[in-house]
């Protein structure tokens, strides 16, 4: 089957959620859209899950922005970007794990024992990442969207032989 050209590219970008089937060529306003659903899962779920000041609240689209545009995650380094303590970065993240935005992925050597090296987080659908960064895509990132739909991919076939 022969796609249309660019059909990978846009469903990357942004073919995760229903609303953009309407919307085709109207990229700003499906960014906007994915933004306002990051806000309501913000607002609701997350916030709901844990308490955090509003201080640390304020920074949790910082930190998403954060983690879409670079490969790896260190704590330490993003508590210093984002002036906050490791405890708060780590409790943005968990929380936003805990609430199906992020997958942490550890590193793991031979006989399963894990290794010293930087924790990756991908997203749970490449749209997500694509919205999150306002569909302006640095060059360095491209492969992240590929890992974000293989890490769907996994999570949706494991999820399925465990029910």
């Amino acid at each position: 089957m022969k796609l249309p050209p660019g059909t990978e590219e846009e469903f990357f970008y942004y073919g995760g959620f229903p609303f953009v089937l309407q919307l085709k060529n109207k990229r700003s306003l499906i960014y906007e859209l994915i933004s306002g659903v990051m806000d309501k899962l913000i607002t609701k779920d997350i916030l709901e899950m844990k308490k955090f000041s509003s201080e640390t609240i304020s920074k949790i689209k910082d930190l998403l922005y954060l983690i879409a545009s670079s490969d790896t995650t260190n704590f330490d380094k993003l508590g210093k970007v984002l002036k906050l303590d490791y405890r708060s970065v780590r409790g943005i993240v968990d929380a936003l794990v805990q609430s199906g935005v992020l997958i942490e992925v550890k590193s793991y050597g031979q006989k399963f024992t894990q290794i010293r090296k930087p924790i990756k987080f991908l997203f749970v659908s490449p749209s997500l990442r694509a919205g999150i960064l306002n569909g302006i895509i640095p060059p360095g990132i491209k492969g992240k969207f590929l890992e974000d739909y293989i890490a769907l991919i996994f999570i949706n076939d494991f999820k399925r032989k465990i029910s």
